[in-house]
């Protein structure tokens, strides 16, 4: 059943000097108050990004080799 996520934070690292330089002002761990469900966002000076891609692939993706 699908459902809208409700996150809430759960982990909020202090980023490196090295994540910094990248661009990256802050990571946070948030996960879902219904499911359980956990993404890694990340802050950059353009805002709120999701870290890992969570695209679940279909019947139109296309394997290439």
């Amino acid at each position: 059943m699908k459902h809208k996520h409700e996150y809430e934070a759960v982990y909020h690292p202090s980023p490196t000097a090295e994540v910094k330089a990248l661009g990256i002002k802050e990571g946070e761990i948030r996960k879902c108050k219904t499911c359980s469900k956990e993404i890694t966002l990340v802050l950059t000076k353009d805002g709120w990004f999701p870290l890992f891609d969570d695209h679940k692939p279909d019947e139109h993706d296309i394997l290439l080799a």
